[in-house]
């Protein structure tokens, strides 16, 4: 999982669970394979009880927003890869944004991916995110991760199987 994917929908799952204080995720410098080099802070509140939480129905989407962030990496890529996201979704949802982020850094990889997060009527959060670099298709990356996020709101649940194993655990320690 990715620090956008943490940031936009781990945080906000977390508070569903009565995690609350400040919380935050900063990205200091963003880094790719091999070399990453990527700097995040982090600051989680330390809890003792959590809160049971109740989520049977999800909702419909109303919005998608999302991020497509490189790293020594061609502004127009990550434009194509936003093109090729919104093409897949906007035939679906017209309230689509990704936003790009470019940065570079001379011991930074080269690398891209892009973050995208269904929001729906009920507050429910949905992520998807498709990694690129190495010679992968831009296009190719928006197209996969949007399709990820279209078969995640197909399945119908209201967490995303990224997010399942977190949700198991904090209901096991809620118990």
């Amino acid at each position: 999982v990715g620090v956008d994917v943490l940031r936009s929908a781990s945080l906000p799952l977390l508070k569903r669970f009565g995690i609350e204080g400040e919380m935050a995720l900063q990205v200091v410098r963003r880094g790719a394979p091999p070399s990453g080099v990527g700097e995040v802070v982090l600051k989680l509140p330390a809890v003792r009880t959590l809160h049971p939480l109740h989520l049977t129905d999800p909702g419909r989407v109303k919005r998608v927003r999302g991020l497509a962030y490189g790293s020594r990496v061609s502004p127009q890529i990550l434009a194509r890869v936003v093109e090729a996201a919104r093409g897949v979704l906007n035939s679906y949802l017209p309230d689509v944004w990704v936003y790009t982020d470019a940065s570079g850094g001379k011991e930074a990889g080269a690398g891209y991916a892009v973050c995208l997060v269904a929001e729906s009527t009920n507050g429910v959060l949905l992520a998807a995110e498709a990694t690129g670099g190495g010679g992968a298709d831009p296009e190719e990356v928006g197209a996969a991760a949007a399709s990820q996020l279209m078969e995640e709101v197909a399945q119908g649940g209201a967490i995303d199987a990224a997010h399942q194993p977190l949700a198991l655990l904090l209901m096991a320690f809620g118990a």
